[in-house]
């Protein structure tokens, strides 16, 4: 079995974000599994994919301080979540909805996800597949839809 320890750096690490949303959506979702404070630079204006993630990961408790350049997150650490007074809404982003639909499989209580018409439209049952796979509940292949975790012990591909 293969065993990841989690980095401990000595030292801030710097990267430099490239101008786009799928990146930051991704960045995001990284930052708020993380303990402690991500500080995310970029250039340009952030979209409207990229705040529908930021809302979300608010209502799972993230903090988010946006700035013109950067932003704050602070993260609450990996399976640290919490549970969503409301429906997550995707808004138009898919990427936003797969990421979210794996970070709730690792809670224990009913997410629900939605997004806008078009969102509603797009497939997700490559993901929703793979996630009743690993022993999560999920009630639809298409948004809206509720991802009931958390995945089951030993159902971890090696």
């Amino acid at each position: 079995m293969l065993s990841i320890e989690p980095m401990r750096p000595e030292a801030a690490i710097e990267w430099s974000l490239p101008p786009s949303k799928s990146h930051m959506i991704r960045w995001l979702a990284l930052a708020a599994q993380a303990e402690g404070e991500t500080v995310l630079s970029f250039s340009g204006s952030v979209g409207e994919d990229v705040r529908s993630m930021a809302g979300c990961l608010r209502q799972l408790g993230t903090g988010i301080e946006e700035g013109d350049s950067s932003w704050v997150v602070s993260g609450v650490g990996r399976n640290e979540f919490s549970v969503p007074e409301e429906v997550l809404d995707c808004g138009n982003s898919a990427t936003a909805a797969r990421f979210l639909m794996a970070m709730a499989a690792g809670m224990s209580e009913p997410i629900i996800l939605d997004g806008d018409r078009s969102l509603r439209r797009r497939d997700m049952s490559a993901l929703a597949g793979v996630l009743r796979e690993l022993g999560c509940e999920v009630t639809s292949d298409r948004l809206p839809l509720t991802v009931t975790g958390p995945i089951a012990p030993g159902n971890m591909p090696n």
